[in-house]
């Protein structure tokens, strides 16, 4: 199970609190450079899509060379009814979460002690406590519980919706964090990484 991380390296000499006490994640990894570059800068967690017959999905064999290169960075994967198929996910495919819009699968999952989170466009009103549900960050309300939300990034200015006193459980960068190319537009990740160095800033 995913817990609270630490940070003691990144593109300069540390991440600040701000960012300590909550994590970080990419919805967005097609390669092994996108996989590496987050594991360089505190991700805790990245998602491999593997939803059975979508245009982006990595086969379980890209996905478990991926995450043998990773150390310390959980293995989440998208998925679909299918996963839930006998067979689906082959034994040698280390993997610590799924996420899902599909409740039952998320749950199912949580059940076998791994990482469930449940995707969704707005605040359920309620949902079980052994999961973790991500909503776009526009759905972030500052007075709200937000210690089992993960809040997903669209632009690097949606940083600014946080209020460093109710951070939520982690954010994650949303497939608006591409290049041209289809991959990690590293630079818009730094961009972000920077605004949350100048809360702290402005914090202190």
């Amino acid at each position: 199970m995913l817990q609270r991380y630490e940070i003691s390296t990144c593109h300069r000499s540390g991440l600040c609190k701000f960012v300590q006490n909550m994590k970080l994640k990419s919805d967005i990894i097609q390669s092994l450079q996108d996989a590496r570059f987050c594991s360089a800068e505190g991700f805790s967690a990245l998602t491999f899509n593997f939803i059975k017959g979508d245009i982006n999905r990595m086969g379980a064999d890209m996905i478990g060379e991926i995450s043998g290169w990773l150390s310390g960075t959980d293995c989440i994967l998208s998925c679909g009814p299918e996963i839930l198929e006998p067979g689906a996910i082959p034994d040698d495919l280390k993997f610590q979460g799924v996420q899902s819009t599909d409740l039952k699968i998320v749950q199912e999952f949580s059940n076998q002690n791994k990482f469930g989170i449940w995707v969704q466009d707005k605040m359920p009103v309620q949902f079980p406590q052994s999961i973790f549900v991500q909503l776009p960050i526009g759905q972030y309300h500052a007075a709200a519980k937000n210690d089992r939300i993960w809040y997903s990034l669209d632009d690097v200015s949606e940083i600014n919706l946080l209020d460093p006193d109710n951070l939520p459980y982690g954010i994650c960068f949303s497939e608006k964090f591409k290049d041209f190319e289809g991959l990690l537009d590293f630079d818009r990740i730094h961009d972000v990484l920077d605004k949350l160095d100048q809360l702290q800033v402005v914090r202190e």
